[in-house]
């Protein structure tokens, strides 16, 4: 069965509880959450209040359709840190989040996070910036594939990967990813 969700990624001037009740109204049953601040970004986040998320997720009727886990404002930008960055402290940033954002989509019962597809390319060559993010997500598949959450890589115009097109047939951990 098919859930349509909308983002709180649309309500950031709102707490993420207003999002969820504000999208509810709207006749939503399905929300995709914003994994960064102001809403969800998992380390300001312990064990009672992701219940109490839960309770007001089942209070609103609502099923958190995605964990949105591109962006990292509490830390960054919109795309940085990425997976891509020449340095490793940064890259590890990235891969944490991820991470965390596996765990916290388990816990709120969601099948997926979306992740950016590795980052603006500054300088570097397109194929040492692909062997980064191939690195990064070795790091975070088995996790995935533990908890059952699905990693999903989400293009974008002006990064390293633009189109679904760039990352068909991409082997990550022995395993090939074809869209």
């Amino acid at each position: 069965m098919m859930i349509f969700g909308y983002s709180t990624n649309a309500f950031k001037k709102f707490t993420l509880i207003d999002s969820i009740e504000k999208i509810a109204r709207l006749g939503f049953k399905g929300v995709e959450i914003m994994g960064d601040r102001p809403h969800l970004y998992p380390p300001d986040f312990d064990e009672s209040q992701l219940e109490n998320l839960n309770e007001i997720l089942v209070k609103n009727n609502l099923t958190v359709t995605n964990l949105n886990s591109f962006t990292l404002f509490a830390v960054g930008d919109t795309y940085l840190p990425s997976w891509i960055e020449p340095e490793k402290e940064r890259r590890d940033i990235r891969i944490r989040h991820t991470l965390d954002s596996l765990q916290i989509a388990k816990k709120l019962g969601c099948g997926s996070i979306s992740i950016p597809p590795g980052g603006p390319l500054a300088g570097g060559s397109r194929k040492q910036a692909m062997k980064l993010f191939h690195q990064g997500l070795e790091q975070v598949v088995s996790t995935a594939e533990a908890l059952g959450v699905m990693v999903l890589v989400e293009p974008e115009p002006d990064l390293m990967i633009e189109t679904t097109a760039q990352f068909q047939g991409c082997e990550i951990k022995g395993r090939w990813h074809k869209f």
